[in-house]
C-alpha cells in the first residue's frame, strides 16, 4: 500500500496505449476528507482544483471540491491518441 495520508488517493483509469491491447493505469493523486465514504475501486465523479502537491517530490494534486458515486461507464477504457480507430471499433 502506498504511503498516502488518510485523505490521499488516486483517481485512475485504464488506458489502452497501442494496437496490441497493451494497457496501463493512469491517474492523478487526489485529496479529500470524504474519501473515507468510498470503497476501493469505486467509480466516482469529482470536481476539484489542480495544485502543486508533494508525494516523494513535487507533483500535481487534485484537491477535491465535490465527489459522488457514479455508474460504471459503458466503455471503461480511455485511449491513447496513437490508438487507431480500427482498434477502438473492436472494443465497442
Amino acid at each position: 500500500m502506498p504511503d498516502f495520508t488518510e485523505n490521499q488517493f488516486v483517481i485512475a483509469r485504464t488506458m489502452l496505449i497501442n494496437s496490441n491491447n497493451k494497457a496501463v493505469v493512469v491517474g492523478l493523486l487526489a485529496e479529500s476528507d470524504k474519501i473515507k465514504n468510498f470503497n476501493n475501486s469505486t467509480w466516482v465523479t469529482c470536481t476539484g482544483t489542480i495544485k502543486k502537491g508533494n508525494y516523494n517530490g513535487d507533483m500535481p494534486l487534485l484537491e477535491i471540491l465535490s465527489i459522488q458515486n457514479s455508474e460504471i461507464p459503458e466503455d471503461e477504457f480511455v485511449y491513447s491518441p496513437n490508438v487507431s480507430s480500427n482498434v477502438l471499433a473492436s472494443f465497442k
